[in-house]
């Protein structure tokens, strides 16, 4: 089959696992693992915009063939059995003419969940310092991950997009203050998650040391406190530590 251009990429996760869509001209579409991308065309996953108008040949399982898992291919058209994908420039090059499409991703390196003022938050800590709060409902929706499961987001990426002084948050409430409230955010796994459970499990323990103090309920760190409180003008109770060793 001849290259067809590739005219957008998404991100989506779908049955515990993610998805890189190249989107296709003639509203064709290829669904490839990060791994893929990156064995192919040595592209990371925070950076497959730049995939956009390099193109890709497909080869597809014909009916009657034993598929990589073992079944017998019924459909046409249907399972993917290769790809080739040509990028119309080197990757460099791509980099400094497509610099405005890609993302400021962060790299994490730990998720914890705390309760506070009767919600449930994912806090989100990131290589450069960061903590970001994430409703843990909206967390669990997008990842399709676990509870139990939020760990494995380590050594992940996250591009969070927050409100600016004077917007309005969904509930209703004025932004008093730049970069704290989120807005927005994008997730990308750095492998599928299988690989995402045995990375973790090999890497360094980490010791938690809880410090509350007016009542017996868990609050955040004494920083993210501050930002968060300041952001509506409230006075905090109390203050929750997280020490790693």
């Amino acid at each position: 089959m001849r290259h067809k251009k590739i005219t957008n990429v998404l991100i989506r996760f779908k049955e515990k696992r993610q998805l890189v869509i190249l989107q296709l001209e003639e509203n064709g579409a290829v669904f490839l693992s990060a791994k893929q991308i990156k064995q192919g065309t040595d592209i990371d996953i925070t950076e497959v915009e730049l995939l956009i108008n390099s193109s890709v040949r497909e080869e597809f399982y014909k009916i009657g063939e034993k598929m990589f898992d073992g079944k017998i291919c019924e459909e046409p058209n249907r399972f993917l059995k290769d790809f080739w994908i040509t990028l119309n420039k080197d990757i460099q090059t791509l980099r400094e003419e497509n610099a405005d499409r890609l993302k400021p991703f962060q790299k994490i390196i730990d998720v914890t969940i705390i309760n506070y003022k009767q919600m449930r938050f994912g806090l989100v800590k990131t290589d450069l310092g960061n903590t970001i709060w994430i409703k843990l409902n909206w967390l669990l929706k997008f990842t399709r991950l676990e509870e139990s499961e939020l760990h494995i987001m380590q050594d992940s990426f996250i591009y969070p997009v927050y409100y600016k002084q004077g917007e309005v948050t969904e509930n209703g409430m004025e932004v008093y203050k730049d970069n704290v409230i989120l807005k927005t955010y994008e997730i990308r796994f750095f492998d599928q998650y299988a690989k995402m459970h045995e990375n973790f499990e090999n890497s360094p323990i980490k010791v938690y040391r809880r410090r509350a103090g007016i009542e017996d309920r868990d609050y955040p760190a004494k920083s993210s406190l501050d930002d968060l409180e300041g952001v509506f003008d409230e006075n905090p109770e109390a203050y929750w530590s997280i020490f790693y060793e």
